[in-house]
Order: structure tokens, then sequence, then C-alpha cells
């Protein structure tokens, strides 16, 4: 089923570590990447070279030195299904929530990170990883409504590994009850 001609497909949650010149504290992220591959080898491989290509040193909005290290792997799970609109691609469990705790997990759609703009005074306790350089090269749309006409218009483009990407970015902090990823 999730296999083909050009190999089987496996998400894997790649570790990076962000400095802000500056900030007392770090950044870390886990990154939920799509990895094409034949083989659980060939996807760790990839996984491996794909997390020490993603390293970068670039300067934030204020000019601060911002540095991305890979630190590993945390999982690295095979798709069984193919990719359509809707599939299931990974998963995480808790056992024992109470409801407090399920309610925690949950946002109202205007904090979901695809609907939030970075804001200074809201978010002022986090380190401002943002590249200046990006942010000047993307066009920010001048209206909410010409923002879903672009995404309408861009959803015949979209690129799973970059979906994935945003997804993990979403998540923010682990949610998984294991302790130990090695």
């Amino acid at each position: 089923m999730g296999a083909s001609k050009q190999g089987k497909w496996y998400v894997a949650e790649i570790v990076e570590e962000i400095h802000v010149e500056g900030a007392e504290e770090n950044v870390v992220h886990r990154n939920l990447v799509l990895i094409r591959a034949n083989s659980a080898e060939e996807a760790f491989q990839k996984a491996m070279a794909h997390g020490q290509e993603g390293e970068m040193i670039y300067d934030n909005p204020q000019g601060q030195r911002v540095t991305s290290t890979f630190r590993g792997l945390s999982n690295l799970t095979e798709i069984y299904t193919d990719l359509e609109d809707g599939e299931e691609i990974t998963y995480y469990q808790w056992v024992g929530l109470d409801e407090d705790e399920i309610q925690s997990m949950l946002l109202p759609k205007d904090e979901l990170d695809i609907f939030r703009q970075w804001n200074e005074e809201e978010d002022s306790d986090v380190p401002d990883i943002r590249a200046r350089a990006l942010l000047e090269e993307v066009p920010q749309p001048a209206y909410e409504d010409e923002a879903s006409a672009t995404a309408e218009e861009d959803l015949e483009e979209i690129d799973p590994q970059a979906v994935l990407a945003e997804v993990e970015r979403i998540l923010r902090e682990p949610r998984d009850t294991r302790e130990d990823y090695r």
C-alpha cells in the first residue's frame, strides 16, 4: 500500500537545536520529515543526511545570529498507507490523561500557528528564530481573503515534506509520553 517503484514512505523525526545570539534559552524542534526509501536502513541514512543538511546559520529580524544544529533522530516510522488527503501518517499516544490534560492539548482556531502571526508582545519570552532574509522575500497578504485565495491557488502545489514540517511546528512541544526516544 505505502510502497511504489520509488520505494516506501517513512516519517523521520529530526531533532534540531536552535540558539539565538544573546538569548538565554535554546529552542528545540522535532521536525517530521517525509523520507522515500527502499529499506529502513536507507531511510535512516537519508534521514540523517537530511538532518545534517538542515544545519544553518542566519540572522533574525533583530540582526542576531541564529544557529541551527542537527542533534539526531527521535524516531523513524514507516507509513503503511498511500499518501492522500486525510490519511494518517503517524500518531502519538498517551495513556491515562484526565480532562484537563486533554483540554490543554487543544487550541482555538485563532491560536493555531497557521492562523497566527508573530507578535513581539505575546512572543517576547521566546527567542526569535525567524530568518530576516526569508521574511523580506515573502510578501505578506494585505487581507485575510487574499491569503485564502493564495492558499487555494497553491493547493495543487502542496509539498508533503513541507506539510509535515508545518505539523511539527504546530505541535510546538513534545507530546509523547515515551521518556526515552533512543
